[in-house]
């Protein structure tokens, strides 16, 4: 019996990584090139409970030991859903010949959880 290959294995250990890696897999979609023209949020939108769940999923996100997650939280993010979002978020501007600005993202969820008094999730 032949076993599928996870295309989404080996997993990522860092946030560039992660990117290089999401870039390969969209160019590998069927309808990338739709994605891609979609406006930005709303290509994170679309991909959050689909790409973005298998993403946090399969690449440790929700693991406390996983290195992809350290390497986030070194970074300043502190939630995995918004660790998916900055990955594929960076791969829609990689792929647009866009600046990243990782360091807006990181400030923007910084503020989103002090403006929700929820504080840091983690």
């Amino acid at each position: 019996m032949a076993t599928e290959e996870n295309i989404f294995q080996p997993a990522p250990t860092t946030f560039e990584e992660a990117v290089e890696k999401m870039v390969t897999l969209i160019k590998g979609m069927e309808n990338h090139s739709k994605w891609l023209k979609t406006p930005e949020d709303a290509a994170v939108v679309m991909t959050h409970h689909g790409l973005g769940m298998t993403t946090r999923n399969e690449w440790g996100l929700w693991s406390e030991d996983g290195p992809l997650l350290k390497n986030m939280q070194e970074m300043g993010f502190t939630h995995p859903d918004d660790m998916s979002s900055a990955i594929l978020l960076c791969t829609h501007r990689k792929m647009n010949g866009k600046p990243l600005d990782v360091e807006g993202q990181i400030k923007y969820y910084k503020d989103y959880w002090a403006r929700t008094g929820k504080g840091s999730p983690s």
